[in-house]
This record gives C-alpha cells, sequence and structure tokens, in this order.
C-alpha cells in the first residue's frame, strides 16, 4: 500500500513539475508590452461618451437596454443577456446585470461616430486633433503597426482606441453607470 501511494504522489509531482515548465515557456515566449503614460490624463465628460444614431443618441453609462433597442431594433443578445449586437454587427453592446444601463460599445464601423467626430477608419492623427496628445499608448513589441491609445482616467471611464497602420480600426466606451 506504501508503495502505491508513493506512486501515486510521484505521478502528481510529475503533473505539477509539468504543468509549471510549460507555463514558465508560455510566460517567458509571449512578446512583452510597451505601455507610455501620459503626463496627465484627458478629461472626459460624459457627452464623450454619447453616440449619435439614425434615431437619435446613446450615451454609455446612462442609457438603458429600452433605449439601446428602441434605437437599433432587431438585434440578438450574446451568451449572457447582458450583451446585445445590433443586426449590422457594427458594434456590440454590454449592459450591466442588475440595472440593465449600457456600460461599454465596442464600434467596429465608421456607422457610429464620438461626440469629438471621430469614427472607425479615420486616421490617427484625427483621433489626436480632437482628444489631445495625452493618452496611454499601448503596443506589443511584436506588431509594430498596431496599437492601443487609452484617453481619460482609470479602467472603467475611457475611450480606446486600436490603431493598426495608421488607421482607427475598433473603439471602445466603457463608463461606470451614472444612476440619476
Amino acid at each position: 500500500m506504501l508503495n502505491f501511494l508513493k506512486r501515486e504522489y510521484a505521478k502528481i509531482a510529475v503533473v505539477v513539475i509539468m504543468a509549471a515548465i510549460i507555463g514558465l515557456i508560455v510566460r517567458f515566449t509571449q512578446p512583452g508590452l510597451e505601455i507610455d503614460y501620459p503626463e496627465q490624463d484627458t478629461v472626459l465628460t460624459m457627452e464623450d461618451f454619447t453616440i449619435k444614431t439614425d434615431q437619435g443618441e446613446i450615451t454609455v453609462g446612462v442609457s438603458s437596454w429600452d433605449q439601446v433597442t428602441a434605437q437599433l431594433p432587431g438585434g440578438e443578445t450574446l451568451g449572457l443577456s447582458t450583451i446585445y449586437r445590433p443586426p449590422e454587427k457594427d458594434c456590440l453592446l454590454q449592459f450591466t446585470e442588475d440595472e440593465n444601463i449600457l456600460n461599454k460599445m465596442h464600434i467596429f464601423a465608421d456607422r457610429f461616430v464620438t461626440s469629438r467626430g471621430v469614427k472607425v477608419t479615420d486616421p490617427f492623427s484625427a483621433v489626436e486633433v480632437s482628444y489631445g496628445p495625452n493618452y496611454t499608448q499601448i503596443k506589443s513589441k511584436d506588431k509594430p503597426d498596431y496599437f492601443e491609445a487609452v484617453y481619460g482616467s482609470g479602467n472603467n471611464n475611457s475611450i480606446v482606441f486600436q490603431v493598426q497602420d495608421n488607421k482607427i480600426v475598433k473603439i471602445i466606451l466603457q463608463h461606470d453607470i451614472y444612476l440619476q
């Protein structure tokens, strides 16, 4: 019985060691990130989290599920009931679970324009003209033509512009909910 337990413990030890080795290999073979922080954050207002649609405006952090789906009807919920995708599939909208308030919007196409006039497909220079030079730049060492420019402060109240080949390919607006 004692030999059996020793073999079982040895098997467990081998599995744990192999998992640790694989984890270290993965960790040290991944390209690093370079993060450049601005001297000061860009101040964003609630207006900066407002997007114009054909039927009106949507404000991340304020608009409810009913308001958004009335302006972008015919979409579908994905996975959890807190994610909504309009039929054009040009954005994803995430809502809070309890309050059902829009708290994150991913924009993939030029149909939606930020309150400062920037849209997907614009050159990055349009972002800098509209939002200024104070952004956090995140880039991967192995993809020099791709980076993210993050405007705002904190992880929950920001606008992220994903840029590839000097063109905006995605805009993410994320804002804590604002209960009136």
